[in-house]
Parts: C-alpha cells; sequence; structure tokens
C-alpha cells in the first residue's frame, strides 16, 4: 500500500505561546503555498495541566488528525554532541546514542526518550554520529498534550534543524563551506552557525534598549556576527566562509558594514518560504513569519531532517495507515459475508409463502459473523496499543547481559506488560552474586522500577556447581511488572 505524504500542520513554538499553522493547498503535491495562522496556545497553561486549558486551540486542531503535525520547538529546548564512534552499523550506533543521552539525561528522565542521531560529519571530523536531544521538560509535556488529544505529532523539529535541510536545498552556496544566517524577528535577532551541512550553535541576539537608531543597531549586529565568528574558529578551527541575511529590515546598511569587518561573502536570502496568513491580530507581525517560514525547505516532508520524536512512537506512527487498513479489510470482509449469506434469500423473500422460521438462522449467521469480524478488529486496535514485544526484549538484554546470561523470558501484555525470566550469575562467592545481582536489578528497575528497591536476599537462587574450573552458577527467578510507558 503507497500512501501519498500529505502536507502536515505546522505546531511552532515561539515566545511561550503554541501557534497553529494549517497548510492551504500545494503545488504538484509539494510545499504548501500557503499556511493559515489559526490557532494559538498559552504554552505554561499547558505546562502548568490546567484543566480544560486551551480547548479552542485544540478544537482548532480537530482538521490535523489525518495530515498530522510537525513540531517546532526552540532551538535553546534542545542539546547536541559529537560522539566519536568506530563502526558502521545502524543498531549500534543508535544503541551507542541512546545509552549516551540517557547517562546524560538520568536513566529515569522521561526526556531521554526524545532524541535522534545522525552520522554525517563535517570537515576534519573523527568517526562518529552527531546525537541531539530534548532537554527542556516541557517538550514531553506539550507532546503528551497533543497525543492525549488526538493530534499525532509525526515529527520535532527546531528552525536550526529546518535551516540545515534548508541550506542542503541552496544550489549556489557550497554544502561544505561554513555559513551563518541572520535572522529578523520583529526587532529582535537570531543568529545560525553551520559547519558544513551541520548546525554548530545558535545565539539569540536582542538589541539593549539603549540603541537610539540604525546606525547603532548596525554596530551591534555587526559585532556580536564577528564575535560569533570568533567562538566558531575556537569550536570548528576555520572561520565562517558566507553569512546570510534573512529578512533584515538593514539589509544593505548592514551588509556593507559587514563586507568591511570580515573576510566572508555577505548575502541577501531572498528565497522566501510560504505565504501566512493572520486569521486574528497576533503578537509576531506577518513579516516575522515569512523570515521564519523561510527555514521550511521545498517539498517538506515529515520524513526527512533530524525527528526528535522517541523511535518507538514514530514506528508505531508509521504503522497507522496499515493497521486502518486491515481494519478496513475487515470489516469490507464482513460486509460481503453479509451480502454472500442475504443472498441465499433471492426472491424468497418477495415470496408470501416463505416461512419465517426459514430466514431466522440465516440473518442470525449473517450478524454472527460481522460481530466476529467487529471483535476481531478491536482485537486488532488493541494489541497495537500495546507495548512492543522486540523492543521490550531488545532492553531486557541490555540490561542482563553485562551480568547473567537468560535461560528463560515469557511475555504477558495486557495494561501491564508482565515479564517472567529465569537467569543465572556466574561468580566466585555468594557475596559477589549478589553484588552483580544488585547491578541487575538496578538495570531492569528502568522497566519495572520495584526492582530497584527490591533487596537481593529477597530473590531465591539455587548454586549450580560449574566443572572443573568453571565458577559457580547461581540460577535465579524474576517476576516484572512493565507499565505500557517504560515499554517502549
Amino acid at each position: 500500500m503507497k500512501r501519498r505524504e500529505r502536507s502536515p500542520w505546522i505546531l511552532w513554538v515561539v515566545w511561550n505561546r503554541v501557534h497553529a499553522l494549517a497548510p492551504e493547498g500545494a503545488v504538484g503535491g509539494g510545499m504548501p503555498v500557503r499556511y493559515d495562522l489559526s490557532a494559538v496556545l498559552d504554552l505554561s497553561a499547558v505546562l502548568e495541566g490546567e484543566a480544560g486549558a486551551g480547548a479552542s486551540f485544540f478544537q482548532a486542531l480537530s482538521g490535523s488528525r489525518d495530515r498530522g503535525a510537525v513540531l517546532v520547538i526552540p532551538d535553546q529546548w534542545v542539546d547536541g554532541r559529537w560522539l566519536a564512534f568506530k563502526g558502521s552499523k545502524r543498531k549500534h550506533m543508535e544503541g551507542y546514542a541512546e545509552r549516551f543521552v540517557r547517562r546524560e539525561m538520568m536513566p529515569d528522565a522521561e526526556t531521554a526518550r526524545f532524541f535522534s542521531w545522525d552520522p554525517r560529519k563535517g570537515t576534519g571530523e573523527e568517526d562518529g554520529l552527531f546525537v541531539r536531544f530534548v532537554r527542556e521538560p516541557g517538550t514531553v509535556k506539550l507532546y503528551r498534550a497533543l497525543k492525549d488529544r488526538g493530534v499525532p505529532v509525526l515529527r520535532i523539529t527546531t528552525p536550526g534543524f529546518l535551516w540545515e535541510e534548508r541550506l542542503a536545498s541552496a544550489a549556489e552556496l557550497p554544502a561544505d563551506e561554513d555559513k551563518a544566517v541572520l535572522v529578523e524577528l520583529d526587532r529582535r535577532y537570531v543568529l545560525y552557525a553551520f559547519a558544513g551541512a551541520r548546525l554548530a550553535f545558535h545565539r539569540d541576539l536582542i538589541p539593549p534598549e539603549k540603541i537610539r537608531n540604525d546606525e547603532e543597531l548596525c554596530g551591534f549586529l555587526a559585532y556580536e556576527i564577528q564575535q560569533s565568528n570568533f567562538f566558531f574558529q575556537q569550536q570548528e578551527k576555520r572561520p565562517i566562509a558566507h553569512v546570510l541575511l534573512c529578512g533584515i529590515s538593514l539589509g544593505e546598511r548592514l551588509r556593507e558594514r559587514l563586507e568591511e569587518a570580515g573576510t566572508w561573502r555577505v548575502h541577501e536570502w531572498n528565497d522566501a518560504g510560504p505565504d501566512v496568513a493572520l486569521s486574528t491580530e497576533q503578537e509576531i507581525s506577518a513579516d516575522a513569519w515569512g523570515n521564519l517560514l523561510a527555514a521550511v525547505p521545498p517539498g517538506f516532508r515529515v520524513s526527512t531532517g533530524s525527528n526528535l520524536v522517541p523511535a518507538r512512537d514514530r514506528m508505531l506512527t508509521a504503522l497507522v495507515p496499515w493497521i486502518r487498513w486491515g481494519i478496513w479489510t475487515g470489516i469490507a470482509t464482513a460486509v460481503c459475508l453479509a451480502v454472500v449469506q442475504f443472498s441465499f434469500l433471492g426472491n424468497d423473500t418477495l415470496s408470501a409463502a416463505q416461512p419465517q422460521g426459514d430466514i431466522a438462522p440465516r440473518v442470525g449467521k449473517a450478524q454472527e459473523d460481522m460481530g466476529r469480524w467487529r471483535r476481531q478488529a478491536e482485537f486488532l486496535v488493541q494489541r497495537y496499543e500495546q507495548p512492543h514485544a522486540a523492543v521490550l526484549l531488545h532492553r531486557i538484554l541490555q540490561a542482563t547481559s553485562p551480568v547473567a546470561t537468560l535461560r528463560n523470558v515469557s511475555l504477558d501484555t495486557g495494561a501491564v506488560t508482565r515479564v517472567a525470566l529465569e537467569a543465572e550469575i556466574a561468580a566466585s562467592s555468594a557475596e559477589v552474586f549478589e553484588l552483580r545481582l544488585r547491578t541487575l536489578l538496578d538495570g531492569l528497575g528502568a522497566l519495572d522500577p520495584r526492582l530497584k528497591e527490591m533487596p537481593t536476599r529477597t530473590v531465591n537462587f539455587q548454586p549450580v556447581a560449574g566443572q572443573g574450573a568453571e565458577p559457580t552458577r547461581y540460577r535465579f527467578h524474576l517476576d516484572m511488572e512493565v507499565p505500557c510507558e517504560n515499554a517502549g
């Protein structure tokens, strides 16, 4: 089944408010030619958990359920690290990135699930991968609020990550040369610095109140861009080669000042993004929105670029059209069965001589078939919502393999997934066994928090003598209860 990707809604977080941008038409199925800013949500109401917060906002989003939404969060909510790594297998890279993020954010932090990794590298970098991860807990709360209200979040990104994609499609700029982009948002400014194709850092440049005229503003911006270049050279060991000015009201004057002060080439970014229509009075002007949307790449798609949505959630979202197809196929088959059942009645139904007792069993059989297909469809949906067994088993293996050998694992899925496992730990003494068992319980505690508090002496074990010089193996059994949110 091939499904054409439709243009998603964009939910853009700017200045503590979430702005819902609805796509209006596209050329050839590509990027929408215009977005309608149809609803705004006060972010603090959601983060503080106010009952009924944003009812009108989520009502306006009812049209996004078929298209899905892209959530654009502030750049400062996300952090990034370059990790040296030898190897080329994606599953090994992803596991290494996940372990790093969990160490960085603490294993139990829910934000540790929100990360992405990229094996791309800039000039001069050793083999490895670049990991991006969410630091702001508000991201999780907003994501959950949208998900709970039936709004599928297909992608989480930032303006800086969008600019990465945007610059990659700019044929006039060499992809491997370092760049800086200055964006104006109603007399506030954001500077993005790129090492080749990768976002290196961003800075918010807010002019001080003492600035009185355009000449002083030009001086302030030129100075800050030079300071950013010094910082860039410390990080990347080379200067910025290009400076792009996006929607800068002092464009020509600032361009002259920058060309006098640096060795870079200065360009005015004239490749605008889609238009935006403001349905009501907004805190952000139409010009500022035009500069924000200039980062949206042509042919914008959910499936490209950095995506901070948890990997398991992305996998389940990708299965939605297949699940719907399966359910509707089941319903269609049930209808066909019913038609076949009733077709046996034929013209007999028009005959007054047809005994009613002969019709009743056939009607009952058709109703029984319809009921069976309905129950199977409901079962399919229910199983779809359960923890993914392969992911859960992989996490159990990750926790046990450093200290124990698994002998048997059984799963019973439900609202809470029950896991029974048998394992062995090789140890030179019972004391060493208890130390290694403690490590194992702490590792499995990310799935079942009760295990972190479980005393090791409460775990029944059976020593199995080793052969020859082999150490004694201590065999034991554990029962776990894994909440649905911990299983992915």
